[in-house]
């Protein structure tokens, strides 16, 4: 296989980051993403000296460091009484980013019934996102595309962007290049995952669900974002064997 401009989500991999590092590697991709909710990628566990090491072990396998996940679990706006501590670890997030020279954090906004909630989070992360240099990107599929739209647009933050996930999309009823071409210009980083909607809809290996991932991919370069499509699996019993092939799927598509 062919070192590609890829990337993974190495914290699916569900192995030390070393480890997962060298299994990225040894599958040539070209970029990964960190995960940074737990483990020794947190920001709390990195001292500058680690961030430093971890840039450089990185590196030293031929990749880069595409994004890193705040990876909250069912997204930051999931638990109204965990807001402002869930703010807080992207605040960390971004502050790791920025000491690591990542340009990109993801986050899923998940959903919630308060009014102006989204509104409220963005407004104060992408103050901090704009103060540290770093661009954040929310995950499309859990808000409205238009109700996102505006709300970016109201703020007027030039660091706020959208994470594209296709299998999200799928799983919210959406198509997904139609949605990336309404979000033109918008896209900071895109996710690459496979779902159907059939048996009450779920995620599946790539390539055996329902988006179209030439076409999706077309759907990206003609809305401006030319940035590695990273392969992710939410489901650790089969994420490992099922990113490899992914890899496989990627390279017989030459996606990117």
């Amino acid at each position: 296989m062919r070192r590609s401009d890829a990337g993974i989500g190495i914290h699916d991999l569900h192995l030390p980051t070393r480890s997962a590092l060298k299994r990225a590697a040894d599958l040539e991709f070209g970029a990964v993403e960190l995960g940074a909710a737990r483990g020794d990628t947190a920001p709390r566990q990195l001292s500058a000296s680690g961030r430093r090491e971890l840039a450089r072990l990185v590196a030293s396998h031929g990749m880069a460091i595409a994004a890193i996940d705040v990876d909250v679990p069912n997204g930051l706006l999931a638990r109204g009484d965990e807001i402002d501590r869930r703010i807080a670890e992207v605040k960390a997030t971004l502050d790791l980013a920025r000491d690591m020279r990542v340009s990109t954090v993801v986050a899923r906004a998940g959903s919630t019934d308060a009014d102006g909630a989204l509104m409220e989070m963005l407004h104060e992360l992408g103050q901090h996102a704009d103060r540290t240099g770093i661009q954040f990107a929310i995950q499309a599929g859990d808000v409205q595309t238009d109700v996102f739209l505006q709300t970016i647009r109201k703020l007027n933050c030039p660091s706020l962007c959208v994470c594209v996930d296709p299998a999200a999309l799928v799983l919210a009823g959406c198509d997904p290049t139609q949605v990336v071409g309404e979000l033109a210009n918008t896209i900071g980083l895109s996710h690459l995952r496979d779902a159907t909607t059939g048996d009450g809809g779920h995620e599946t290996a790539l390539g055996g669900g329902q988006v179209d991932l030439a076409a999706t991919a077309a759907a990206l370069d003609a809305a401006g974002y030319h940035g590695p499509q990273i392969v992710r699996r939410s489901d650790p019993a089969c994420a490992a064997a099922e990113i490899a092939r992914a890899k496989s799927v990627l390279d017989s598509l030459s996606i990117p």
